[in-house]
């Protein structure tokens, strides 16, 4: 997660110092740097008389970061003020994963992932008051099972276009019959004449000819040819794309507003969805019904699962205000379900648009 490649070496020279963290719960920082930055922890740490960790070692790929419990008698306190003196500059392979893995677990998004300077960048506050500045190379490539691009389906592709242009601020170029979002970074189109409103993906897979084979094979069914496009056993359209290498993953909660930031598949039959996407693309899951539902691991953008009376695929749209652009809703038409809610990972809105089709704001 951390550790720089070798091309990128010459972006970070090495350090003339070695950073030493004062902390209040070592122990915690210790766990949380491990599980957040992949950081390893190297040998034991010191423990002292009274129980505190006087000095520990984390490997941050190839460099080592000292940390050790604050000791206020010897004028050592850890930051408090939500100011911090010192930013610690790590390369990551993925801001946007490390980004979710912090806040997940306690951390606080300074800022988002955005590109300068022809890098990936974001900004992130530890559960300890420390400041990390991540870098990371631009782009990447899709990997196999990656959400590589969107259509949204109406009924009236006039209408869609309008109240999405309204309440997320897309900006449409016509394409043909339907329209393409010219401002997503992810391919994002608009389409009309779908019986209901809904999201269809489009997969990104090594080789279209064996996903083609290996989705018959496990039940489903090929629709079309060009695009390639795909029924599952549950019923769920899908298209196909080849990697070529050249492609840019997309970030895992999406870059700008109007990017798709989480998708939901909701299906009657998780077992039967689990089964067929786990033989076709190689999903694995994480979760249980229990629990609300499953994630797909390591999937971009970031990806769910649930059970559901009836099977379609539900966005939440990146924004930057949810209860603002919520208000757009409802001014242009749509209605509010649900929200705002304060969740774990920031406001979130559930929505129903102008035809029917429903949706999610987060921000």
């Amino acid at each position: 997660m951390t550790q720089p490649v070798d091309d990128r070496k010459h972006e970070f020279p090495r350090p003339g110092a070695v950073p030493y963290l004062t902390v209040s719960g070592a122990q915690e920082a210790v766990n949380w740097y491990v599980a957040v930055f992949d950081a390893r922890l190297l040998g034991t740490p010191i423990t002292m008389d009274d129980g505190r960790i006087g000095h520990a070692e984390l490997q941050f790929g190839e460099g080592v970061i000292y940390l050790a419990e604050e000791f206020p008698e010897m004028g050592l306190t850890a930051p408090r003020t939500g100011t911090a003196s010192v930013s610690l500059l790590i390369p990551v392979e993925d801001p946007d994963l490390v980004l979710t893995r912090a806040r997940e677990a306690g951390g606080r998004v300074e800022r988002w992932t955005y590109e300068s300077h022809g890098q990936r960048n974001a900004t992130l506050v530890d559960p300890f008051g420390h400041r990390w500045m991540l870098s990371a190379p631009l782009g990447g490539q899709l990997h196999q099972g990656d959400i590589a691009g969107f259509t949204w389906c109406a009924q009236d592709v006039s209408a869609a276009v309008d109240f999405y242009t309204a309440v997320l601020g897309w900006e449409v170029e016509k394409d043909g019959d339907s329209y393409r979002v010219a401002n997503s970074t992810v391919p994002l189109g608009v389409e009309g004449g779908a019986a209901t409103s809904a999201l269809r993906c489009c997969f990104a897979v090594g080789s279209i000819d064996e996903t083609v084979k290996a989705v018959v094979s496990a039940g489903g069914s090929q629709l079309e040819t060009d695009p390639v496009m795909c029924r599952s056993v549950a019923g769920e359209d899908f298209e196909l794309s080849e990697i070529s290498g050249n492609e840019r993953r997309p970030a895992i909660n999406g870059n700008s507003p109007g990017d798709p930031a989480y998708i939901t598949f909701e299906t009657t039959d998780p077992d039967a969805f689990r089964t067929f996407f786990g033989t076709v693309l190689g999903w694995e899951f994480d979760g249980s019904e229990d629990k609300g539902g499953f994630e797909m691991v390591g999937v971009h953008p970031m990806t769910g699962m649930t059970r559901a009376p009836a099977t379609t695929v539900v966005p939440m749209w990146r924004v930057d205000d949810a209860v603002a652009a919520a208000q757009r809703v409802t001014e242009n038409g749509g209605e509010i379900l649900a929200g705002p809610e304060v969740r774990d990972y920031g406001v979130s809105v559930h929505c129903r648009d102008n035809q029917g089709g429903r949706f999610y704001l987060g921000s």
